[in-house]
């Protein structure tokens, strides 16, 4: 569930003084959400999932389904899709893929 406007702010003024100044921040996470909500559902998972990807190395505290729920993606569907891929391959301690 997304923080209100000005819960956000309240965690940004707390983890400001934690984090570099320059890394990404609820706030910004939140506003990015909120527009890809906005976007078509058949193109929303893509997308969000690209940001979501990108947006995971800009702050150790991102919370990648926390990010989709934002943007109205059913987690639950994308934990679903993730287990799938996983069960469907792995890779080795060699980097070779093996299929199960």
């Amino acid at each position: 569930m997304p923080l209100s406007a000005k819960s956000a702010l309240a965690k940004d003024r707390v983890s400001a003084r934690v984090i570099k100044s320059g890394f990404m921040q609820h706030r910004h996470f939140a506003y990015i959400a909120g527009i890809i909500s906005r976007v078509s559902p058949d193109k929303r998972l893509e997308i969000a999932r690209l940001f979501a990807d990108y947006l995971r190395s800009t702050n150790d505290n991102f919370d990648t389904f926390r990010f989709l729920a934002a943007t109205g993606i059913d987690t639950v569907e994308y934990e679903t899709i993730l287990r799938d891929q996983e069960s469907l391959q792995f890779y080795g301690s060699k980097g070779k893929t093996a299929t199960l």
